[in-house]
């Protein structure tokens, strides 16, 4: 059952899909993704809301809307 409250429950490199984009991480921390590629697997990015649906693709998961998670990446 997946950590609702960080990140612990996804592998530590991984793709996550937000909306209709994934994005590949391949470091996280606590509650925190890092070195992201976005659009991967060719999607598109996208613009993303604050509290926006996160789905984990390794375990076909969503995660509540409510936790925050952060993305850096270097555009």
């Amino acid at each position: 059952m997946p950590d609702f409250y960080n990140s612990s429950s996804y592998p530590d490199q991984g793709i996550i899909t937000i909306g209709g984009e994934k994005i590949l991480y391949y470091y996280k921390g606590m509650n925190s993704f890092y070195d992201c590629v976005r659009g991967y697997d060719g999607t598109a990015p996208e613009s993303h809301s604050a509290y926006e649906l996160i789905k984990d693709n390794q375990h076909g998961k969503s995660y509540s809307d409510t936790i925050n998670f952060y993305l850096k990446y270097t555009a």
